[in-house]
């Protein structure tokens, strides 16, 4: 029914969201038979069909974007700046220009990204760190200690071991069983 309103095939399931219309629409006279509105539709349009620039109010927050994105994709499998750029609809290269010019780069939200996680998941103490390096993305243990040596300054062996010594000092002192 949809289809036959729009006249046109309805395709589901597309990385994205979009209405294609044939160009020569876009010169054909508006039903606006209302003058004191035309100019600010008019604007209102134009406003929407120019990309919007860094600062402005309709500028998308792209770090926010990206950031709920690569919570989404992590633990549970790969997290690459072209599979973010899919799920937002844009080319890689584009999503990379939109993080330069809020001052970012993808690499630099998958890691810290990476880093809370990691602390999080080290301070639960659950899983062994293979398994928490894969959950990372990490292709191996040392890449992944690699990291967060680079982020901590200690190995994450460590850190999970003085986070149980904490825990059991709290404990104790709250007289509480281990």
């Amino acid at each position: 029914a949809l289809a036959r309103g729009l006249g046109a095939p309805l395709r589901w399931g597309a990385p994205q969201t979009a209405l294609q219309l044939d160009a020569t629409l876009l010169d054909a006279p508006t039903a606006i038979q209302d003058t004191q509105y035309a100019p600010l539709i008019r604007d209102t349009l134009a406003r929407l069909a120019a990309p919007p620039g860094p600062g402005t109010p309709d500028a998308p927050d792209t770090v926010a974007l990206v950031r709920a994105h690569i919570t989404r994709l992590l633990p549970p499998g790969p997290c690459t700046q072209a599979e973010v750029a899919r799920a937002l609809g844009l080319h890689p290269r584009a999503l990379q220009r939109r993080l330069a010019a809020q001052g970012t780069h993808f690499s630099a939200l998958l890691d810290a990204h990476r880093h809370a996680l990691a602390l999080t998941l080290l301070r639960q103490g659950t899983l062994p760190l293979a398994a928490l390096a894969r959950q990372l993305g990490y292709a191996d243990q040392s890449v992944f200690n690699q990291a967060f040596r680079r982020w901590t300054g200690q190995s994450p062996g460590r850190l999970r071991r003085q986070a149980r010594q904490g825990a059991l000092a709290l404990s104790a002192a709250a007289g509480a069983p281990c």
